[in-house]
């Protein structure tokens, strides 16, 4: 245990130093200079203040998959569907994504399964079997998640079926 504790004190050590970092392709950046200046950092190798003086922080900005969760709704027209979505999204503002929102993929996913409801509350049942209806609801989302400097590429269902409720009363 000693010496694993002295390795780990090594590194910390060692990166108390650090005078560079390295941006990877898929990434990009944000440099924190004594917690403030936010300055875009694109892939490549950057120079750095040692001491803890510039902080580096960076995202994977590659499109991402996110699979909403099923939920139960009615349409306007009063039946009762079960419906979830897959989400393709990409951050698109580094700067927004890492200093303004604590998780991107949460945010994404509160705007997008909100979103899903509203909309489908607001249309009848053909309406939302219409082909064309996603993009509809790829407008609505879009225009939620860009102030969180994501990009939300696609919406798709992945489940959309009328559903029965069935509640049983038992009595005494």
């Amino acid at each position: 245990m000693g010496f694993e504790k002295l390795i780990d004190l090594f590194v910390q050590f060692l990166e108390f130093f650090r005078f560079c970092t390295t941006i990877d392709c898929y990434e990009r950046g944000i440099r924190l200079r004594l917690g403030e200046n936010p300055k875009t950092l694109e892939p490549g190798f950057h120079l750095q203040w040692p001491f803890y003086i510039d902080r580096v922080i960076t995202e994977n900005v590659v499109p991402k998959l996110y699979q909403l969760a099923t939920q139960s709704i009615m349409t306007k027209d009063g039946v009762t569907i079960s419906a979830g979505a897959v989400i393709c999204y990409q951050i698109r503002s580094i700067e927004k994504a890492i200093l303004e929102v604590e998780s991107v993929q949460h945010a994404v996913a509160d705007s997008c399964q909100a979103t899903l409801a509203e909309e489908i509350l607001s249309s009848t049942w053909d309406e939302v079997r219409w082909p064309g209806y996603s993009s509809r609801l790829l407008a609505s989302c879009r225009k939620l998640a860009w102030k969180y400097g994501v990009e939300i590429m696609s919406v798709r269902f992945c489940e959309l079926a009328p559903v029965r409720n069935y509640r049983t009363i038992t009595g005494q």
